[in-house]
C-alpha cells in the first residue's frame, strides 16, 4: 500500500509539472509573456487546490492525477477561449471583444472600478461585484476572473465524482475506479457544459453551487457529527453561491432540501433540516432585495411569463421556428403551456443543435454543438425516471428526483429556448447515467436497457434529422 501511495505522489508531480509547461507554452504562444506567466500561476494554483479537495473528496491516490490531467484539458479549452474574445479578435486581454451578458459583467465591473465604462443592466449583480472585487486586487483582466471560473469548472467535475462514489460505488463496490473514471470522462465530454466553463459567465459558479448542495445533502445523515457540520457548512455555501449569482433559482436549493428530508430522514436530522432550510431563506430574501427589480416583480414575471419573459427567451431571428411552433407561448394560460412540456423539453434538451448553421465557424460555435455525449447522458437518465425510479432498489431517491424536476420547471418557464439553465444540473444526470451503466451488466433490466438504447439512439438520429431539415427549408411545419 505504501508503495502504490509513493507511485502515486511521483505520478502526480510529474503530472502537474508536464501540464504546467505544457499550458505555459500554450499561453506563451497565444499572450504576452508577462500574461501568460500569470495565467500559468492562475492555473498552477487552481490545479493544485483542485486536487487537494479531489484527495479529501475521494479515497483515490491515482484520482488526483487524474484531476490534474482533466484540468490541464479543460485550462487550454479556456486559454483558446480568452484567444477568440481577446488577440483573435483584434483585443486583449485587458481590452476583450465580449458579447451580450459576458460584456455586461465586464463593463459593470469596470464601470464601479474607474468609470471607464458605462453602467448595463444586470438583473443579479453578485457574479460582476466578484469580478469587481478580484480587480481592486488585480487590475481589470480576463485572468483571475477566468481562473476563479476555471477552478470552479473543475471543483464541480471532483465534487461529481466525489457523488457518485458516495451513490454508485455502494452498488457495484468492486467498480469504484470504473464509476471514477466514467463519471470523470462523461464530464469532460460534454462540451457545451465544458464550453460555458471557459466563459465569463456565472454558470461554473451554478455548476459549484448545484455540486456543493448535493455533495452536502448526500452527506449531512454521517454518524460524526464534525462531519455533519462541514456539509451543513457546505450547503450553506452552496446555497449562497446560488443567492449571489441568480437569486430566483434559490427556489431549486428549497426543493433540494425538502425533497433529500422526506421521508425519514426529517425526524433523523431535524436540527441539520431546520437551520439550513432557514439560513437558505434568509440568503434568498436578501439576495432579492439587491437585485435591479424587485423581488415580487421579478418572481412574478417569471410565474406569470407575458412581456418580460417574451422579450427574454423567444427574441431572436433563429429562434422564428419556435414561434411558429410554441405559438404566444407566455402570454397562453398555464394549462395550454403545461401541455406544451414535451415539447418544450425536447427543445430544451436538443439545442443547440450539433451543426453550424449560418454562424462563422469559429471556437464559441463549434465546441458547444459537440452533445453526442449529453444526448447520451439524457437518455440513459430518462431510462432511470421512466423505468428504475420507482423501483425502490434501483432507484437514486431524491437524487434524481431533484435535477429532473428543475429541469421540467425550466423548461415550463423558458418554453425550453435556454439550454444552459440546465447546465448546473448535467453532473446529477452523470451521475444518474453512471449508476444505471454500472448496474445494467448483472440487473433483470439488462435486456430492456439494451432495447431502450437502440430507440434512443433512432428517435435521436431521426429528430436531429428532421429539425436539420427544416433549419435548411427542406422540410415546412406550416
Amino acid at each position: 500500500m505504501e508503495q502504490l501511495h509513493v507511485a502515486a505522489n511521483r505520478n502526480y508531480y510529474i503530472a502537474l509539472s508536464a501540464s504546467v509547461v505544457l499550458t505555459l507554452a500554450l499561453a506563451a504562444f497565444l499572450f504576452p509573456l508577462s500574461q501568460a506567466l500569470s495565467l500559468s500561476l492562475g492555473f498552477l494554483l487552481s490545479t493544485v487546490a483542485a486536487s487537494l479537495i479531489a484527495g479529501h473528496a475521494v479515497k483515490q491516490p491515482s484520482f488526483a492525477t487524474l484531476i490534474i490531467a482533466v484540468g490541464a484539458f479543460v485550462w487550454m479549452l479556456t486559454l483558446a477561449s480568452m484567444a477568440e474574445c481577446s488577440v483573435w479578435q483584434g483585443g486583449s486581454l485587458c481590452e476583450p471583444v465580449l458579447n451580450v451578458d459576458d460584456h455586461k459583467y465586464y463593463n459593470w465591473a469596470l464601470h464601479y472600478l474607474n468609470g471607464s465604462a458605462p453602467l448595463p443592466k444586470v438583473e443579479f449583480p453578485g457574479y460582476p461585484f466578484i469580478i469587481l472585487l478580484i480587480w481592486k486586487l488585480t487590475g481589470p483582466s480576463l485572468i483571475w476572473p477566468m481562473v476563479l471560473n476555471y477552478f470552479a469548472t473543475l471543483s464541480a467535475i471532483v465534487l461529481t465524482v466525489a457523488i457518485a462514489h458516495k451513490v454508485v460505488t455502494p452498488h457495484v463496490p468492486r467498480q469504484a475506479r470504473t464509476v471514477t473514471l466514467l463519471t470523470t470522462l462523461l464530464m469532460v465530454l460534454q462540451m457545451h457544459w465544458v464550453f460555458y466553463g471557459t466563459r465569463l459567465l456565472k454558470e461554473p459558479l451554478l455548476y459549484l453551487s448545484v455540486t456543493l448542495t448535493a455533495y452536502a445533502l448526500i452527506g449531512s445523515g454521517s454518524a460524526r457529527q464534525s462531519h455533519s457540520r462541514t456539509h451543513a457548512a457546505l450547503l450553506i455555501l452552496g446555497a449562497a453561491l446560488m443567492a449571489v449569482m441568480r437569486t430566483t433559482w434559490m427556489y431549486f436549493i428549497l426543493l433540494a432540501i425538502f425533497l433529500a428530508a422526506l421521508p425519514r430522514r426529517w425526524r433523523r436530522e431535524k436540527a441539520f433540516f431546520f437551520v439550513s432550510s432557514a439560513v437558505v431563506l434568509v440568503f434568498f430574501v436578501t439576495a432579492s432585495l439587491f437585485a435591479r427589480n424587485p423581488a415580487s416583480y421579478s418572481h412574478a414575471a417569471i410565474v406569470q411569463g407575458g412581456d418580460v419573459m417574451a422579450h427574454q427567451f423567444i427574441n431572436g431571428t433563429n429562434q422564428d421556428i419556435y414561434k411558429r411552433l410554441l405559438g404566444d407561448y407566455f402570454y397562453a394560460p398555464m394549462w395550454h403551456r403545461l401541455l406544451l412540456l414535451p415539447v418544450t423539453m425536447a427543445v430544451q434538451f436538443f439545442i443547440p443543435f450539433p451543426w453550424i448553421g449560418n454562424e462563422q465557424a469559429i471556437f464559441s460555435s463549434i465546441l458547444p454543438r459537440a452533445n453526442v455525449v449529453w444526448y447520451a447522458v439524457g437518455a440513459v437518465a430518462v431510462f432511470h425516471c421512466i423505468f428504475l425510479s420507482w423501483r425502490r432498489q434501483f432507484s437514486l431517491g431524491w437524487l434524481a428526483l431533484w435535477p429532473a424536476l428543475s429541469y421540467v420547471i425550466i423548461a415550463f418557464l423558458t418554453a425550453g429556448t435556454v439550454s444552459r439553465y440546465v447546465l448546473p444540473f448535467a453532473p446529477l444526470f452523470t451521475v444518474i447515467a453512471v449508476d444505471v451503466i454500472l448496474r445494467a451488466k448483472d440487473a433483470p433490466w439488462k435486456s430492456l436497457f439494451r432495447h431502450w438504447c437502440c430507440l434512443a439512439v433512432i428517435a435521436v438520429a431521426a429528430v436531429l434529422t428532421v429539425c436539420y431539415l427544416i433549419q435548411h427549408g427542406a422540410l415546412s411545419i406550416t
